[in-house]
């Protein structure tokens, strides 16, 4: 078992966690950590970074699917007039009455 020592800097006892402990908790300098105790023993592990999400604005948003409908409205065009195509082809190839 590795010691740690106890060593004051100002008003304050610090701490200090050698690299490979660190490492160990997948933490750095400035990053927080949750600690408890279990048994009259120090417990100490890396508190849960929270994802932070995307940030969107409503005139990107809007732009943003104003090209998508575009696209999709040709895209529903091709498709209608294919199948406007092949309706008048299958027409001509039946025999006439």
């Amino acid at each position: 078992m590795s010691t740690l020592k106890l060593r004051q800097i100002g008003d304050t006892v610090v701490l200090i966690l050698p690299k490979t402990l660190l490492e160990q908790l997948s933490a750095k300098s400035g990053d927080s950590l949750k600690y408890s105790f279990e048994d009259r023993k120090l417990v100490i592990k890396p508190k849960r970074k929270l994802r932070r999400l995307p940030k969107y604005d409503l005139s990107g948003l809007l732009l943003e699917h104003k090209q998508i409908m575009v696209r999709l409205e040709a895209e529903y065009q091709t498709v209608s007039y294919r199948k406007f195509r092949q309706c008048q082809c299958s027409i001509r190839l039946m025999p006439e009455c």
